[in-house]
This record gives C-alpha cells, structure tokens and sequence, in this order.
C-alpha cells in the first residue's frame, strides 16, 4: 500500500501534467497574439517571417505535447510511482511550466519566449523522467 505522501504526489502529478497539456493545446489555437508580439506591426500570415515565426512555435508545442503524453503514459503504466523525488521534480518544473505558460498567454510574450518554458517546463521533467525509466528498466530489469 502507498503512503499518504506518495498517494498525493501521484495526484498533483497528474493535475499539473493535465493543467500544462491544457494550456498548450489553447496556446495552439491562440498562437497568433504571440507570434505578432515578435514579428513587424505590419506582418501578415504569408509574410516569411511570420511563417517561420509560426513554424518554431508549432515546433516548440509540438515537443511540448509529445513529452506530456510520454509522462503521462510512464504515469499510468506505473513505472516510476515509487520515485518521490522524480515526482517532486515533475511537479516542480511542470508547475513552473504552467505558470509561465500563463503569463506568456496572458501578456501576449514573444514567440520566442516559449522556447526557453519548453526547456525549464517540458524538456527537464521529461529528461527526469525519461532517466528514472531507464534507470528501472536497464538497472533493476524490473518488468511491467
């Protein structure tokens, strides 16, 4: 049986990937705002630079989704649920994620901006994750 503070690290982990993934998917719908926010007043949707101003932001979304659902899949596999401290970290870095998200939503930020929320947000906790998979798979050979 788990204990109380496992219990309730497992349920902030999954609200706070839930929270993360929503913001990201209205952040897709709502991208323009901030893509206008870093390209010329006068750009238009099939000006170059607001092509490739929109292209790293689907880029950047589309990693952002691709590392939710890994984590959210190790999360219902079960494979790292006794790893405190890898949950603590998630739920850190993913509530760091979201916050930052908002604010980026909220105050229209350059497009650019997101970049560097990827990297703290997603791309840490997903490493951590990714590293405490291997880790009980190649060392402890553990089966699921």
């Amino acid at each position: 049986k788990m204990n109380q503070t496992t219990e309730t690290l497992i349920k902030s982990k999954f609200l706070v990937l839930l929270g993360h993934l929503f913001l990201v998917i209205v952040l897709y719908y709502t991208r323009e705002d901030n893509i206008y926010a870093g390209v010329k007043k006068d750009a238009r949707p099939s000006d170059s630079e607001f092509e490739n101003a929109e292209a790293s932001m689907l880029s950047c979304l589309s990693f952002m989704v691709g590392f939710l659902l890994f984590e959210l899949a190790v999360l219902f596999i079960g494979m790292t649920i006794n790893f405190d401290s890898v949950s603590i970290a998630s739920v850190f870095f993913h509530g760091v994620g979201v916050l930052a998200l908002i604010w980026f939503y909220l105050l229209n930020w350059n497009y650019l901006v997101i970049w560097y929320i990827f990297a703290f947000g997603s791309f840490i906790p997903f490493a951590v994750e990714l590293a405490s998979v291997l880790f009980t798979r190649l060392i402890f050979k553990l089966r699921y």
